[in-house]
């Protein structure tokens, strides 16, 4: 890219530049029908190329053209022009599409071998990008000093104290959906930071390394959601964060750490958006335990008479000893949180202590019993869940 921009033949006219996000292209001119070019754009990079003629005569038809890209997810436009509209280079921008202007004394075919220059360039350099991140996550490079060096060549910094996150939409999205979504993801990172980051998608998730000191998360999703509306995209976003490590051999452990984050985050049964690997508590240490059984074993020695109690006297003990010390074994609180009054809380209570054959004002035996209750939510949550790595 950077030698087409020195012979000037195409240069960029918009905010964005060219990303192939797939892995064939195809070449549109704009007297193609537009149904047809939305078959195509679906499963390929399309770059639409607007002849001399078109610009100089039909400029709402390239409004269009853009609102079809944006719809769509094309790539690129190019103009074949000397003087481009300014409404159509601020469409493009609003759009987030790519806009490039070809000088109108340049012939066509002279034109089209540098769009091809400009895809290949392009593609070469993702494709280069991708092989460095699986690098690094896989840790499978030579030299961390190559992997530094490497990285800077593109303008990434890996010598700062970084940390994997991994996007995930509640809901799966479809192919079109999701690149989408990789794009808005990909510009709001460069605007949010104003520096370029090793990403990546699997699945559907998004894969990044973040300068974790300078990255405000939540922040980051808010402003992902709201261009994602813009859009007509509905987006409901999770986040999994791992450690932070100024080593580069270390961000392969921050990425499993940032999936087990994920994995984990439906267990924690929390609101929050962001789940951070370094703040999953207990939750990590029974992440570890391979064999359940004696979890269940555990849990069921500490709540079994409960629960047992309950089924057979249409009761709900449990839920007021779970209600109790979720509320720091405070009874005002807990009767509030029951609807109840504090008589009929103590009655229950003391109810439990009979059944359990345990003090409820010994620490050490809370201690125990919320333990029990964090098992149980988990094991509850892993029944349908591959939490295993």
């Amino acid at each position: 890219m950077d030698r087409i921009q020195e012979q000037n033949i195409i240069q960029k006219a918009g905010e964005y530049s060219l990303k192939l996000s797939k892995k064939t292209c195809s070449i549109y001119v704009a007297e193609a029908d537009l149904e047809e070019f939305k078959e195509e754009i679906a499963s390929n990079n399309c770059i639409y190329i607007i002849s001399k003629k078109i610009c100089q005569t039909r400029p709402e038809f390239i409004l269009q053209i853009l609102d079809v890209c944006r719809a769509y997810m094309g790539n690129a436009v190019i103009l074949h022009t000397d003087n481009a509209d300014s409404e159509i280079i601020e469409k493009a921008d609003k759009c987030r599409i790519p806009v490039y202007i070809c000088s109108g004394q340049i012939r066509a075919s002279v034109m089209l071998q540098e769009v091809y220059e400009l895809i290949r360039s392009s593609s070469d350099n993702e494709e280069k990008l991708e092989m460095l991140f699986q690098s690094v996550i896989n840790r499978t490079f030579d030299s961390q000093g190559k992997v530094i060096f490497t990285a800077q060549q593109y303008g990434i910094d890996l010598e700062t104290k970084n940390s994997v996150l991994i996007l995930y939409n509640h809901e799966e999205l479809n192919t079109e959906q999701f690149a989408c979504l990789y794009m808005i993801v990909k510009d709001q990172i460069q605007k949010l930071l104003s520096k370029k980051l090793l990403m990546t998608s699997s699945g559907n998730e998004i894969i990044l390394i973040v300068p974790y000191d300078d990255i405000a998360i939540d922040q980051l999703l808010d402003m992902i959601t709201t261009e994602a509306k813009k859009t007509g995209l509905e987006i409901n976003l999770f986040a999994g964060v791992g450690m932070p490590t100024r080593f580069v051999d270390k961000i392969s452990d921050s990425y499993f750490q940032a999936r087990r984050a994920c994995k984990l985050q439906r267990v924690m049964d929390k609101k929050d958006r962001v789940q951070y690997f370094s703040k999953l508590g207990l939750y990590n240490l029974l992440f570890y335990v391979k064999d359940k059984t004696e979890l269940r074993r555990f849990y069921t020695n500490m709540l079994g008479r409960l629960e047992e109690y309950d089924q057979l006297n249409d009761a709900n003990l449990t839920e007021t000893l779970s209600a109790y010390l979720e509320n720091n074994c405070n009874s005002q609180m807990t009767a509030a949180a029951l609807y109840i009054h504090r008589n009929t809380l103590r009655y229950r209570l003391e109810r439990i202590s009979t059944i359990i054959q345990e003090d409820l004002d010994d620490r050490l035996i809370d201690a125990e019993f919320i333990m029990a209750f964090m098992i149980k939510k988990y094991l509850k949550s892993i029944e349908n869940l591959d939490i295993d790595e």
